[in-house]
């Protein structure tokens, strides 16, 4: 399973990356281009909340496709 994930803020688009799903991810993080793997919701936006509390605006959850 791979997975092509495009992301646009603004008149930016960050780089396109394939993914070979081999471990069921089913959420990643961006933060500023680089991207954090998750199986579960909850860590995912646990640790995407860190990063905005910390001030970062460029910040992504995304939900894979199977």
């Amino acid at each position: 399973m791979h997975q092509r994930i495009i992301t646009i803020k603004g008149n930016r688009t960050m780089r396109n990356k394939t993914v070979k799903n081999e471990n069921n991810y089913k959420y990643v993080v961006w933060v500023g281009g680089c991207d954090d793997y998750y199986i579960s919701y909850d860590r995912a936006k646990e640790h995407y909340d860190e990063w905005i509390d910390q001030g970062y605006d460029d910040v992504h959850l995304i939900e894979l496709k199977q």
